[in-house]
């Protein structure tokens, strides 16, 4: 189920902008790059991630001015926006991509043809990867941004942009805040995953009222209410489902609370504590059950 009114509020901010800079903000876990992940748009669209979480090593790089300009204008290539060499420094690269960003713009002019570039997960750069040369320091500037192209931003904030891109999004209309989903939105996914059937009168709402409609949070809750034993009666299974929502409530409004809830928990089993270390220091994918047998 998406979050309507995102993607709504998404849409028209691109409808109502021909050029420069948008952004798409929110906090961890509310579905932004779901939503840039899933976006149809007019004309062109090419997509740059600052961060894959299913790759290999997903800080491999990818912070990188040289990655980014490089993977852009062969982006953009692919995408009909030929370019002219390929740039063998970032000066080379940064006048490739700058006339391909004009070729962009003649094409709108003479066609109507948008460009639309997206520029996910920015965020997780400064705080995690330590890029030599960061692609936030060669993003374009505002200024060149033809007519017919723009560049959406998917971030946790807007304090990690260049201080002209930020001043270029003061005007709130380019600014798109992830909300939360509603209270509709929350039921409806609580069905789909099974919950909704068993659960009692009013632990639904509870459920809606506990996550606040945030994703991640949402997630989290059904995993746990899923994961009870499905051999109890109906009444035992709303009963622990009962004391799920209420524990809930203790850290409400905070993915970083639970967190530290959960990691609370195993304080005394240094065994625990280990493993989790090495695991979470893993640059390739890890089959889960493999690892429940530790």
């Amino acid at each position: 189920t998406a979050n309507i009114a995102a993607r709504t509020a998404l849409e028209h901010a691109l409808a109502r902008h021909t050029n420069g800079y948008l952004a798409l903000v929110g906090p961890p876990g509310s579905g932004k790059s779901t939503l840039v992940e899933g976006l149809a748009v007019p004309g062109r669209l090419v997509r740059y991630y600052a961060f894959v979480p299913d790759a290999p090593d997903p800080f491999s790089g990818r912070g990188e001015a040289h990655s980014f300009m490089h993977d852009l204008s062969l982006a953009l290539e692919e995408a009909g926006v030929y370019r002219n060499g390929f740039g063998t420094d970032l000066l080379g690269q940064r006048e490739v991509l700058f006339d391909q960003l004009a070729r962009a713009g003649e094409r709108f002019e003479r066609d109507g043809v948008r460009t639309t570039i997206i520029v996910d997960g920015l965020d997780h750069i400064p705080r995690e990867q330590n890029p030599t040369r960061s692609l936030l320091d060669e993003l374009p500037p505002p200024a060149a941004l033809p007519d017919g192209v723009c560049i959406l931003i998917g971030s946790q904030a807007t304090s990690v942009l260049p201080r002209q891109i930020r001043e270029a999004l003061n005007d709130d209309e380019r600014i798109v805040d992830v909300p939360p989903l509603s209270d509709g939105e929350v039921e409806a996914i609580a069905t789909l995953a099974g919950v909704a059937d068993w659960l009692g009168p009013g632990q639904v709402s509870a459920l809606v009222d506990r996550s606040e409609g945030h994703p991640l949070v949402l997630t989290y809750m059904i995993q746990d209410l899923r994961a009870l034993d499905a051999t109890d009666d109906v009444d035992a299974r709303r009963a622990q489902a009962e004391h799920l929502l209420t524990e809930a409530s203790e850290y409400r409004g905070s993915i970083d609370l639970r967190y530290t809830r959960y990691l609370g928990s195993l304080l005394d089993d240094h065994e625990v504590l280990s493993v989790l270390g090495t695991v979470c220091r893993l640059r390739i994918p890890v089959d889960l059950a493999w690892l429940e047998t530790w």
